[in-house]
């Protein structure tokens, strides 16, 4: 089974750090602390962690599994893995292969002593891996940012990923023995990756995804490097998924570390330079250059500015400035800016509090967003202001999420606040649409239910034969006409409910009369 690993590349970020050490002597057997990401063409992948060569885990069937390095030494390697429970009890896999780094590769004999079937031979690749917790202690990397290099980067697992987007998918920062790195499509997914060779003419590196899509997925990079360029090849490994592609190409260039004294650049290149200037914890120089693409109309920047005004991150914190970017990146139905629009909106902030204002917000966003995602269930995409409150708790708790009338309430909604921009009061703007309503509800749609057609019997038969027919006619005509009178009973029964169901609310209004109150007693249902 194959994975689209072009569309996993363009989604995935990368977070550098450090290493386990590797002895240099090709005879001796090294004792190997840390994980192993594991996979085979004849089993699913499966990442088990390492202490002293010894490791268990539960596999993805939810069974208990040990690892064995029975011998690893700079060029061979020798394991066996065994299943403990569950249905493959028993199962044992002798994995035989050769060693290139931190990269294993080779052949494996699955046996299971007690059963009739004959052994499972394939081929499987691993890659050695720090622990978690290692990977994750990024204060080397911190500490050696006055020293990083940034890198445009682009990776291709033999698709034309990098041809097909104009040859960049990410941004890496590397820094001696860490690096972090990020794609612009899904900026908060999270990777780890070990700089274990960064020098003027070769480049290693290892990753692990620990945060995002496609968490567990672990990579290897080798490559040359002249200059300002590097390239090479690359290997991919997602324990806990069936095998896939897991081979391509890899090409770097070099970029600055900012855009200091570009004040002209695009769109494009401004969220590159912002990318690379937030990973060096440059706050000025990720505010500078986020706003030179909000200032060309980008939505994505715009709602950035947003929250970087509405933080203080690289600029003076300034609600007001929040206000306007969110705004302007609503006005293009940017989704993470409508609902952390809507936030501001909901607590008062910087605005009159207006809790219309803010569903109106929230909904228009959550359609949006299951538009363009069509199994998109739940809130909207990355959280921006979620330091103000859970946004996917305002969408799951909220009128969003109960209405599945989404489209017609947000149609009144915006009707509405239309009305009242005007002058009109929120009781007033109600009983318009109210009258509106009634009016278009019209009659019970009873036209939709079909009348049973004459079913006399008609002549050319004995007189036996007719009285049959038609006994057989009538008891058919008797069915259509009960059908008949129930389609047009329901559509009676529809047309009352709705009826009632605007009568209640406009009743509501008419007895809370202010806006927010409204919101928070009345129930509109389409």
């Amino acid at each position: 089974m194959f994975l689209n690993i072009s569309a996993l590349i363009l989604f995935f970020g990368l977070f550098f750090s450090p290493l386990v050490a590797q002895s240099n002597d090709a005879n001796q057997i090294e004792s190997i602390t840390g994980e192993i990401a594991l996979c085979s063409d004849v089993d699913v992948c499966v990442n088990i962690p390492l202490i002293k060569n010894q490791g268990s885990a539960y596999l993805t069937n939810g069974f208990h599994a040990t690892l064995v390095v029975q011998h690893i030494d700079a060029t061979n390697v020798v394991l066996r893995r065994e299943d403990h429970d569950g249905p493959s009890a028993g199962f044992i896999g002798d994995y035989t292969g050769t060693r290139t780094g931190n990269w294993l590769e080779g052949t494996v004999v699955f046996n299971w002593p007690g059963h009739p079937n004959p052994p499972l031979k394939g081929t499987w690749r691993a890659l050695l891996l720090p622990p978690v917790a290692v990977a994750k202690d990024d204060k080397e990397y911190l500490q050696s940012l006055p020293k990083a290099t940034a890198w445009k980067v682009c990776m291709d697992p033999g698709d034309g990923a990098c041809s097909k987007n104009g040859g960049l998918n990410g941004v890496w920062v590397l820094d001696g023995g860490r690096g972090h790195s990020r794609f612009l499509v899904q900026p908060v997914a999270t990777n780890f990756l070990i700089v274990d060779r960064f020098d003027e003419t070769a480049v290693e590196l290892r990753s692990m995804d620990m945060y995002g899509n496609f968490t567990g997925l672990s990579g290897q990079f080798i490559g040359t490097r002249q200059g300002n360029s590097m390239q090479g090849t690359l290997k991919f490994l997602w324990p806990g998924h069936p095998e896939s592609p897991h081979t391509g190409k890899w090409s770097a260039t070099a970029l600055p570390l900012n855009c200091k004294g570009q004040p002209n650049l695009n769109i494009a290149n401004a969220k590159i330079f912002a990318q690379v200037a937030s990973m060096v914890a440059d706050a000025p120089g990720d505010a500078q250059c986020t706003l030179i693409a909000a200032k060309q109309g980008d939505a994505q920047a715009q709602e950035h500015s947003g929250y970087l005004y509405y933080m203080g991150i690289g600029v003076a914190k300034d609600v007001s400035q929040t206000l306007y970017w969110l705004t302007k990146s609503a006005d293009q139905n940017y989704p993470s800016a409508m609902l952390e629009l809507a936030i501001l909106y909901e607590k008062g902030e910087g605005v009159p509090k207006d809790l219309l204002a803010a569903n109106y917000l929230k909904n228009s966003g959550l359609s949006i967003t299951r538009a363009a995602n069509p199994q998109f269930k739940g809130g909207v995409g990355p959280p921006g202001l979620a330091v103000l409150g859970n946004l996917l708790g305002y969408v799951a708790s909220g009128q969003a999420a109960a209405d599945t009338s989404l489209a017609d309430t947000i149609q009144h909604q915006h009707e509405v606040l239309r009305h009242i921009a005007a002058g009109m009061s929120r009781v007033d703007a109600e009983q318009l649409l109210f009258d509106k309503e009634e009016k278009e509800a019209g009659k019970p749609r009873t036209d939709e239910c079909t009348l049973p057609k004459d079913t006399s019997s008609g002549s050319g038969y004995t007189i036996e034969e007719r009285r049959t027919n038609q006994n057989a006619q009538d008891a058919k005509a008797a069915s259509a006409r009960n059908e008949y009178d129930r389609c047009v009973e329901d559509a009676k029964a529809v047309w009352v409910d709705a009826h009632n169901r605007r009568v209640d609310y406009m009743q509501c209004v008419i007895d809370n009369v202010d806006s927010n109150v409204i919101e928070t007693k009345c129930k509109y249902r389409p």
